[in-house]
């Protein structure tokens, strides 16, 4: 540790022992670099750099401190900055070998900090250098901007600089940790059954403490469903393997914590998902889901293929350039070929090149500080001509779509100024690719200018901001002759919700999106950031295994039909274009309580499949399949789709009913969906007091047709407000006999009238009983004067009206009834509150609990 508290170790030089300042351009003499007793944050000294102009640094001599091989090794430290504008700070780690030189893949760069005023804590992990290291070295810095100008030309800073700024290090800690690492036995990140996950473990403790591992199995609601503990003991095998127990298919993390007599001293994690089996091989429609891959690391990209095999998806974007390709790079691709896309073409992949930002030895030489695509084509096309015909000599004859911009950055397309360059480099993709398939991302928040609206292709991008329920309107913006679109679906942030909750968002997304049929539904990188310490292999967001399953689900299907299953329910109705592979896809919406179980018979063997893929057959009970409904999507696979399309071809018009004492006419549809005529009967189920003619309807109805049949329905004047349901029973002659039960929702209300009750109770004084106050909100949204009487009708109470004499459109009305010391009687129960038309026959009624 060092604390710079010297003075008692008899040092009263300017400098710590073993430490010198940094001699060497850009770091003048005249700056102030020693011990400082102004700001210090244990003890009375920390180590202070002073800017006079130029930058400043210190290092740690070689031989202070000695690495031991195979060991671990984390650097903590805490920094404070002053009067930094445009400066930073920041803490270097790196080994050197016996000779003093510095490994390359050894070194460790903080972030750039600015703490002006405050403490901030650093910490740097160092890779492991094998035995090669002899030397652990620490470098503390206050730079200028000129000194970090890879983060410059990033930042948009050019030469600034900052005269009299300081930064202090203290408590700078160098730990000797546990050799630990956690991997699943696939570099993918995803095993599909038969496989089973097992994770290896490894823990390699060279100091000799008394160490325990606790390696723990979490799923995606954070529960966990295994674990196991061990001692580390060197007689024990430092590596060893574990198959955890897993309840089902979904998305896991495991975490191992090692423990020591005064607490934990390391952590590593793992992230693996468990998906079924896939033993058929993909719908032709596995090519309409793509995965856009622009920003998968360079040692993960290998793995590409077989990830895209294990998702049963066909069809990627990728990014033409790498953020560290040089042109020598790309000569290299010109000559030898690129084998990620090789590979993918070989395969029957759909590939999607896209035009990125430029890699950052172009961005730098052509001037273009932000790396802006459009700014680059602004530029002399003398500079980055040749950055691009390597890849279109390479690609030019295989590669079909070109997305010009990533995906991330639709905006650039929605002012025309945009595209003069755009117009340039098109006419350079013209010349290496024949008849290309120009695609340009597009917002759907925004319009868009007309060249992007009449461009070949268009990515439309969907904001999370657009409710799952809105996209069948954004989704169908483009039409013919708009016939290639892609739909990109962003993704809610784990940082803000739920795994679960943006499992469940994500496949909402994808049924209303597929309902609009778009030539391609797409998601970009749904994966974690590398590890540091694995950096080739992927690990799999949440998502990832569930875009796989409901693509799979969707693929080769249609939306056809919603089937009505009561309020706060949706429930659509997906037909395959193969027989007898029909589903339906249901969640529930709003709905209070937000489960909800619905009995009907749904065919001979239905299977409700989760959105991880876990199958599980629904029970039967009376002759009816229980179907439990959660916010979370179920596909139900092995329906009667023709059964399905009856119950959603059984429909009442109008849904809305006047509340009044009148007899409502309305119409029956009946909806034949077989292939070949259908006959039967349907006998109408009233509610209690109700009255409908007829009850009995007979029926014939060719293959594809509907009859509607003229009903009559009555009901009571105390009728409560709000949404019903007509049951019916039908017989059906078709393939076979059935003996169904339907039922057609019907709302009962009134047009032009919003009313709303609340209840509460009240007390005058401290312990007094409780009055009963319900206040009553009416508003009149018609355009005509409106006249009622609102009451109010409470068990074992007066009844209590009051007189809305004219109520003009647009004005709303409280009227309050009171009923006075009624609190203990009629706490958990009910009062009818509604509205009589003063000149008429409409009646509202409603219902207000008590509580």
């Amino acid at each position: 540790m060092f604390d710079f508290e010297e003075q008692k170790l008899g040092n009263y030089e300017r400098m710590p022992m073993h430490w010198h300042r940094i001699h060497r351009a850009g770091y003048p003499v005249f700056t102030e670099v020693g011990f400082d007793t102004d700001q210090h944050l244990s003890g009375n000294h920390a180590l202070k750099l002073q800017l006079n102009g130029g930058s400043a640094g210190a290092v740690l001599q070689p031989g202070v401190l000695a690495v031991v091989p195979m060991a671990d090794y984390l650097v903590t430290a805490r920094v404070r900055t002053a009067k930094v504008t445009h400066t930073r700070a920041r803490l270097i780690a790196f080994f050197v070998d016996q000779k003093g030189e510095p490994l390359a893949d050894g070194r460790v760069v903080s972030d750039l900090l600015q703490a002006n005023d405050q403490w901030t804590t650093v910490q740097l992990a160092l890779p492991d250098c094998g035995d090669r290291a002899a030397w652990l070295i620490l470098q503390l810095e206050l730079l200028q901007p000129e000194r970090y100008r890879e983060q410059l030309i990033q930042q948009h800073e050019w030469h600034h600089e900052d005269i009299d700024a300081a930064a202090w290090f203290d408590d700078i800690v160098v730990y000797q940790l546990p050799r630990m690492a956690l991997n699943i036995n696939s570099p993918l990140g995803i095993l599909r059954a038969p496989d089973q996950p097992t994770l290896e473990a490894t823990v390699r403790d060279l100091t000799g403490q008394a160490l325990t591992a606790d390696l723990v199995v979490y799923d995606e609601s954070g529960r966990p469903v295994d674990r196991m503990h061990r001692r580390i003991d060197g007689r024990l095998p430092a590596t060893w393997q574990w198959t955890p127990n897993l309840p089902r298919f979904g998305w896991y993390w495991a975490d191992l914590q090692v423990n020591s007599d005064l607490g934990a001293v390391g952590r590593v994690q793992a992230i693996f998902s468990a998906l079924p089996n896939a033993s058929q091989p993909p719908h032709p429609e596995a090519q309409r889901f793509m995965i856009i891959a622009e920003q998968l690391p360079a040692p993960q990209q290998p793995h590409l293929p077989a990830l895209l095999d294990h998702l049963r998806s066909r069809a990627v974007q990728l990014a033409i350039w790498a953020p560290d390709q040089s042109i020598q790079d790309l000569d290299r691709l010109r000559r030898d070929g690129d084998p990620l896309v090789q590979h993918l073409l070989s395969a029957g992949h759909d590939v999607t090149m896209a035009l990125t930002e430029p890699p950052r030895e172009l961005a730098y030489v052509a001037g273009v500080p932000g790396g802006h695509l459009f700014d680059l084509m602004a530029a002399d096309p003398n500079i980055w001509q040749p950055y691009l015909e390597s890849i279109l000599a390479r690609h030019g004859e295989h590669v079909q779509r070109w997305q010009v911009g990533r995906s991330a950055t639709a905006a650039a397309y929605h002012t025309v100024a945009a595209f003069p360059p755009y117009q340039q480099l098109i006419e350079r993709l013209n010349q290496y690719v024949f008849q290309p398939t120009i695609v340009m991302p597009v917002s759907a928040l925004y319009d868009t200018a007309a060249p992007a609206r009449d461009a070949a292709a268009l990515t439309l991008i969907l904001p999370t901001s657009i409710r799952p329920d809105q996209i069948d309107t954004y989704a169908g913006t483009y039409p013919t002759p708009q016939t290639d679109v892609t739909v990109l679906l962003q993704t809610l942030s784990p940082a803000d919700y739920r795994h679960t909750d943006r499992a469940a968002d994500l496949v909402r997304r994808m049924v209303h999106v597929w309902r609009a049929q778009p030539s391609r539904v797409a998601i970009a990188q749904p994966w974690r950031p590398q590890s540091a310490n694995t950096p080739e292999r992927i690990a799999p967001d949440p998502l990832l295994a569930v875009w796989a399953n409901a693509a799979h689900q969707l693929a080769g299907r249609r939306v056809v039909g919603q089937l009505p299953l009561g309020q706060g329910i949706r429930c659509y109705v997906l037909q395959s274009t193969t027989p007898n592979t029909g589903a339906l896809v249901a969640w529930t919406h709003g709905a209070e309580p937000p489960d909800a179980t619905r009995s009907l018979w749904l065919g001979d063997d239905p299977v409700a499949v989760d959105i991880w893929g876990n199958r599980t057959p629904l029970p039967l009970r009376d002759d009816r399949h229980q179907l439990n409904l959660t916010q979370q999507p179920v596909f139900i696979d092995g329906i009667n789709v023709q059964l399905a399309m009856l119950r959603a071809g059984f429909t009442l018009s109008p849904q809305q009913a006047e509340s009044s004492f009148n007899v409502h006419q309305h119409t029956l549809t009946i909806t034949n969906p077989w292939p070949r005529t259908i006959s039967g009967r349907v006998k109408m189920a009233a509610p209690e007091n109700w009255r409908i003619t007829p009850r009995f309807v007979p029926f014939s109805i060719p293959a594809g047709q509907s009859v509607k049949v003229p009903v009559e329905l009555t009901f009571p004047i105390s009728e409560i407000a709000g949404r019903k349901l007509i049951h019916a029973t039908i017989d059906v002659e078709a393939d076979r006999n059935y003996q169904i039960q339907l039922a057609a929702p019907l709302h009962i209300g009134l047009k032009n009238v919003r009313v709303r009750a609340a209840a509460s109770i009240e007390s005058k004084q401290p312990g007094a009983v409780g009055d009963v106050v319900i206040r009553q909100t009416v508003t009149n949204t018609g355009d005509k004067p409106l006249a009622f009487t609102a009451f109010a009708l409470a068990p074992g109470q007066p009844r209590a009206e009051r007189i809305i004499a004219e109520l003009l459109p647009g004005q709303s009305t409280v009227k309050t009834f009171r009923f006075a010391g009624a609190a203990h009687q009629l706490k958990g129960r009910t009062v009818r509150v509604g509205l009589r038309e003063i000149d008429g026959p409409a009646v509202l009624n409603e219902r207000v609990e008590i509580q």
